[in-house]
This record gives structure tokens, C-alpha cells and sequence, in this order.
């Protein structure tokens, strides 16, 4: 058997997920579905009635939250922190990214008359503040150019290319500001350098049908 992994035709909360099946070389079913699709048929056999879930072949059993998801997959592919110090940066680095992606949830899809004033705080105020904390994370693991100044790739370096690559939902002008930090585009490039397969995924991944 092989993992089974149950999301909407886009990136959202389900690509960390792919990130880390890319990067670890690891094969699985991306089971990808519309709106009408999730309502009709797969939302009846998620645990909790929310994607993305993902069927484990080593326990047998459907797994659930995205983040719980990517971190036990991070620690079967050597993708984990190697010590307690490198553990915590790990986590620093995703609890920030979480932050941002809640600002991000509400441009998206928060109430619609509340979206300009959303994403004009947003590019204005919040993502200058919540990318100069990454950026200052980032030249601190200036030696080690991973971005949990370890010594291999980990949840946290997928997570933030994630994170900066979504940037592309907001709209140009927090593409824009993201690429305004120097780091990120280092980072990246290291990165990818040190990981081919995920280098050869994000070079040839698809968009998805939909707009997140």
C-alpha cells in the first residue's frame, strides 16, 4: 500500500504535505477533488469533515491536521530536527509561518467586504513585520544556509518555501514585498541545490484548478 493523500485541487493546507512526499522521494496517491466533489463524496469519509486527511499505510489508520500530517512525515523521511536546539528553531520557524497564514486565510476568505482592509493591513504592516522576523531567522542560520541552522533540509526550510511560493494568491504586490528580502531567494536557492527531488517537483508542479 501507499499513502493516500485527500485534498482540493490546489495548493493550500495540503502542500506541505506534498513537500515533504517530494522531498523525502516518497510515492503517494494525490487524491485531489473540486468543491462539489469534497461536499458530495469526500467530506462523508474524512474523521473530522475537513481535508486535507491522509491514509497511512504503516498504521493503517486516516490521519488528520495538516501540520500533525507534515511532522510525523518529516521525522520517518530524516526531514526532522537532529537535537532538542535544532528542534525548537524548527518549530519557531512554523509557528511564525502559522501566523501569517491565518492573515493570509482572512484575504482569502474572510467576509468579503472585510478583504481590501485585510490585505491592505497585511502588505502595509503585518507582512513587513512577520517577514523581517524570518529574515532575522535566516541570517542567524547564515552558516549553516538551512533555515533551522542545521545541517540537512527540514520541515521548516519546506514550510517556508511554501509559505513565500503562496504569496502568489495575495497578488503581486506580497510577491513583490516578499522578494524585497533577500534571504528568502537564498534560501531557496540552497534549498533546491540540496534536494533534487524537490527541486525537480516545484520546476514541473501543475497549478491546481483552484485559486489556492
Amino acid at each position: 500500500m501507499s499513502y493516500k493523500l485527500y485534498y482540493f485541487d490546489g495548493r493550500g493546507r495540503g502542500e506541505i504535505i506534498r513537500l515533504v512526499f517530494a522531498a523525502a522521494g516518497v510515492d503517494f496517491e494525490d487524491i485531489r477533488f473540486d468543491l462539489e466533489e469534497w461536499e458530495s463524496k469526500y467530506r462523508a469519509i474524512s474523521p473530522t469533515g475537513l481535508c486535507p486527511y491522509l491514509v497511512d499505510p504503516v498504521t493503517g489508520k486516516t490521519l488528520v491536521q495538516s501540520g500533525a500530517i507534515a511532522r510525523l512525515l518529516a521525522a520517518r523521511s530524516g526531514l526532522a530536527a537532529s537535537d532538542e536546539q535544532e528542534f525548537y528553531r524548527v518549530e519557531r520557524i512554523l509557528h511564525q509561518l502559522t501566523d501569517i497564514e491565518d492573515l493570509a486565510i482572512d484575504i482569502l476568505f474572510g467576509p468579503e467586504e472585510k478583504r481590501p482592509a485585510f490585505k491592505k493591513e497585511f502588505l502595509e504592516t503585518k507582512a513587513p513585520y512577520h517577514f523581517g522576523i524570518l529574515a532575522g531567522y535566516l541570517r542567524e542560520a547564515s552558516d549553516s544556509k538551512f533555515a533551522a541552522a542545521g545541517k540537512s533540509l527540514t520541515l521548516a526550510d519546506l514550510a517556508l518555501i511554501n509559505l513565500i511560493d503562496f504569496m502568489e494568491f495575495i497578488g503581486p504586490e506580497a510577491q513583490e514585498l516578499a522578494a524585497g528580502f533577500v534571504e528568502f531567494a537564498a534560501h531557496r536557492k540552497h534549498a533546491l541545490e540540496s534536494n533534487k527531488k524537490l527541486a525537480d517537483y516545484l520546476a514541473n508542479r501543475k497549478p491546481g484548478a483552484l485559486p489556492f
